[in-house]
């Protein structure tokens, strides 16, 4: 009996591999039988062999590592309980569709699930909190729904869980306070409602709150709603957190500065979902932070000035402040952020002159002032920016000229330098700007936004020649000024512009005709200037047929107005007033010339000839003399009359 039972050991042991081995086969086979699992045949070792999977010392599957294969099919024919050993299941990137099965919570060993980047519905099974060795979960990008279950709060050795990109509703479980190993946190871009439960406090260890896109993110782009907990940050070491596209509302934890680890924080909305109305000053102990690079509140109601710092020397690299209600002078802290490339103020009340010593922060690459009480000039140490290539100034109370100088301005002239300057933040680095008469949002694509917008300002002067050295420019919008002169005659060396918009000022002068040569102008505005003669044509141009971006220039003839321009023998354009060309109005000059020539050719005859003056004085008098002669009699019956005292 002991022989029997010795005997049936080995045949035992050697049973377990291929029960292993059958069911990959198994699960192959569901798949469609993949080339890209072409290795796994019961002819090659399994362990040596076959694509994807690693083994222990003692012969059971440890890893499943099948990342961007393409695999097609599902999980249910999965047998989990053949795998003990599976400590990691990577399927990440691949086309798996179906429910996740309650069965993977039979891989007790498991420490990694990456099911991310696939196609998988369903609810997240309940289940899954069984896995009390997991250390790492990922089931992001699908189509995940329903609510998240509490029982992931019992996974007390997760240190990353990202669940982000999928369709998830209802509340943030309170049990994630249970997880005090958890580092990163990733729930955005689902339809999560509710409050930040306050137990959230108690994840000690997180340090990722929010990070975008290709990093692990918090809350962006939910339905929360509520105040942020005030103790939100107390005993942590945060430093990522985003509250951006919810709707929030009451003022920022100051207890978000504690650690002074913060790198990036964003608390703005920018689509038509979002609806954050936090308020109040920004916590003062912010502009101390050592560590913090990005900082996103704007399109909320913050108030209040910019505070000073005790540090000499910032950190902050991106800072978007726009759309609030912060006032006072340009912010003097701007000063200590030598590394700060991009700056957006717009839509604020901010006042007062900008400061010459903004061209001493060197690597500014988007400068947006757009919208508040700015006065004075516009400086000319903006110049000194080598790497700005968007400047929108729009809709203040600037004076003066354009400055001669913005001719140097490198990256505008240079387009290529631009998408040469490394954004590690260009993932979420935004801006809004009125481009192609709409706003628009651009998000990782900023580096090619180059323009200069100076619209709805009291700029006067010219329009600077040396505007056109900026060949990199893909719109540019001086409307609503007070510039005069006449519009750049090499315009047409702008290859890259996209829009262009001078109308509501004073140009007078002709169109160039270089301006034909913009291959790329999708949006044009002369309107309502002093501009006359033939509208220029082009291929373009010809593309351009609403008439009412030439209105208001009473000299403008051609296509697409109405107004024709009649032309001489060699097709030279004539000016056009009202329909008439100055052939007519010539006429009339003629004519009124010649009367008042002859009016003063007699006068200066009578003066400048004595005899013809005496004979045409006499000729008077003699006319004169025979008239009275002629009334004589009837003077002397009149007399007669008045003096008869019978009448």
């Amino acid at each position: 009996m002991v022989l029997l039972l010795l005997a049936t050991v080995p045949a035992a042991s050697n049973a377990a591999a291929p029960s292993q081995a059958d069911a990959l086969l198994a699960w192959k086979s569901s798949l469609g039988d993949p080339p890209a699992l072409s290795t796994w045949a019961n002819a090659t070792a399994l362990c040596t062999g076959w694509r994807g999977v690693t083994c222990d010392a003692a012969g059971r599957v440890a890893s499943l590592r099948l990342r961007g294969l393409g695999l097609d099919g599902g999980l249910d024919a999965f047998d989990a309980a053949a795998f003990p050993g599976l400590a990691s299941l990577d399927l990440n990137g691949n086309n798996l569709a179906g429910a996740i099965p309650a069965s993977l919570s039979r891989l007790r060993a498991l420490a990694t699930l990456d099911l991310g980047s696939n196609g998988l519905n369903g609810t997240i099974p309940p289940q899954l909190g069984d896995l009390s060795g997991l250390v790492d979960l990922r089931l992001y990008n699908n189509n995940l729904a329903g609510a998240i279950p509490y029982q992931l709060g019992e996974l007390v050795n997760l240190k990353e869980m990202d669940l982000s990109m999928n369709s998830l509703t209802g509340p943030i479980p309170s049990s994630f306070g249970n997880l005090k190993q958890l580092t990163r946190l990733s729930l955005f871009f689902n339809r999560l409602t509710g409050n930040i439960p306050t137990e959230i406090g108690n994840m000690t260890a997180l340090q990722v709150f929010d990070v975008n896109t290709n990093q692990l993110e918090a809350l962006f782009d939910n339905n929360l709603s509520g105040t942020v907990p005030p103790d939100l940050g107390a005993g942590l070491a945060l430093t990522d957190v985003s509250f951006a596209n919810n709707s929030f509302s009451g003022e920022l934890p100051r207890r978000l500065c504690d650690g002074l680890a913060l790198q990036n924080f964003t608390a703005n909305h920018n689509n038509d979902l979002s609806n954050n109305q936090l308020s109040g000053e920004l916590p003062g102990c912010w502009w101390n932070l050592q560590a913090l690079e990005f900082m996103d509140v704007s399109s909320n109601i913050f108030s209040g000035e910019f505070p000073a710092s005790a540090s000499d020397d910032l950190p902050l690299q991106w800072l978007h402040m726009g759309k609030n209600n912060f006032f006072g002078v340009f912010p003097p802290i701007i000063q200590k952020c030598m590394m700060l490339r991009t700056l957006d103020l717009g839509g604020n009340y901010f006042f007062g002159d900008i400061p010459s010593w903004i061209g001493t922060i060197p690597l500014l690459s988007v400068l947006i002032l757009r919208s508040n009480n700015f006065t004075g000039i516009v400086p000319s140490e903006l110049s000194l920016l080598s790497d700005l290539h968007l400047l929108d100034m729009a809709n203040n109370n600037f004076i003066g000229s354009i400055p001669r100088s913005f001719g140097n301005l490198s990256s505008m002239k240079q387009p290529e330098k631009v998408s040469m300057i490394e954004f590690s933040h260009q993932y979420r680095d935004r801006v809004s700007i009125f481009w192609k008469g709409s706003q628009q949002v651009f998000q990782g694509t900023i580096e090619f936004v180059i323009g200069i917008d100076l619209s709805s300002n009291s700029l006067s002067d010219g329009i600077p020649e040396e505007i056109v050295y900026l060949q990199g420019l893909r719109f540019l919008n001086l409307s609503r000024n007070n510039l005069s002169g006449s519009i750049p005659e090499g315009i047409g060396m702008l290859n890259l512009l996209e829009s262009l918009d001078l109308s509501w000022n004073e140009l007078s002068g002709i169109i160039p005709q270089s301006i034909s040569n913009l291959s790329s102008l999708g949006v044009l505005n002369l309107s309502n200037n002093h501009l006359w003669g033939e509208i220029p044509t082009g291929s373009q141009l010809q593309t351009l047929v609403d008439p009412s971006i030439y209105s208001n220039n009473v000299g403008l003839c051609g296509f697409p107005l109405s107004v024709a321009c009649p032309c001489t023998n060699d097709s030279s354009p004539y000016d056009v007033i009202n329909g008439r060309n100055y052939d007519d109005q010539w006429l009339y000059y003629c004519v009124i010339a010649g009367i008042v020539f002859g009016f003063w050719l007699w006068c200066g005859m009578l003066i400048s000839i004595p005899g013809w003056r005496r004979s045409i004085f006499l000729f008077v008098d003699l006319i004169q003399y025979k008239i009275i002669l002629k009334l004589q009699p009837t003077d002397q019956y009149l007399s007669k009359e008045n003096s008869d005292p019978f009448l």
